[in-house]
């Protein structure tokens, strides 16, 4: 038999086996994410709901998110929930659109980003949005408690770790004539943009 042969087989069977694991391992880590991500939803429609929609019913608004402000450390998340009441004209399907518009530091006030200042955000928390592709069905006049994922690393794009600070995001509700959302409706938005806060800690 040839030795070099066998080797060769070895060798490619090892390979084999370890591009096997790594891809287990990936699919896993990605299951996971997304299980946690679902289980937060779950967790905040059963525990916030009645109370986003008693916001909604006394404020006679579209769009409400009670509690705005959270604390999330690196490599964690959370979930902001958000309450919708469909009344628009036309429109069934919704989408979110979240930016982060400005940062500072924590202790010394510094900027981190400020898109107004034309010191963009979008290396260093424009990723966080996890839920980016979700679309709501929403019937005409029914009110649904829907959740913006953010997920904050360890770093951003360019490898540098992310600063203690907070970060501020802009977020609005686009209305859609169709599920695919190939077209939006008019108006496009249930509400004017609001504001949420990220304040990273460790």
């Amino acid at each position: 038999m040839n030795r070099r042969g066998v080797e060769l087989s070895v060798n490619f069977f090892v390979m084999l086996v370890l591009a096997i694991m790594v891809f287990a391992l990936g699919t896993q880590i990605t299951l996971n994410i997304i299980n946690q991500s679902n289980k937060m939803v779950v967790d905040i429609n059963e525990k916030t709901k009645q109370d986003i929609t008693d916001v909604l019913i006394r404020s006679g608004g579209t769009v409400a998110m009670p509690d705005s402000k959270k604390v999330i450390a690196r490599k964690g998340n959370d979930i902001f929930a958000v309450g919708i009441k469909n009344t628009h004209p036309q429109a069934e399907y919704f989408k979110f659109d979240v930016e982060c518009i400005k940062a500072f530091k924590t202790e010394t006030k510094e900027t981190i980003c400020d898109v107004s200042a034309d010191v963009p955000c979008t290396s260093i928390c424009g990723n966080w949005w996890m839920n980016r592709n979700t679309v709501y069905h929403i019937e005409k006049q029914q009110t649904e408690v829907e959740g913006i994922f953010i997920q904050v690393p360890k770093e951003d794009q360019y490898g540098d770790q992310i600063e203690k600070g907070q970060y501020i995001f802009s977020f609005k509700v686009n209305a859609y004539t169709y599920s695919d959302c190939s077209d939006l409706a008019r108006p496009s938005q249930l509400d004017t943009g609001k504001t949420f806060y990220v304040n990273v800690n460790k």
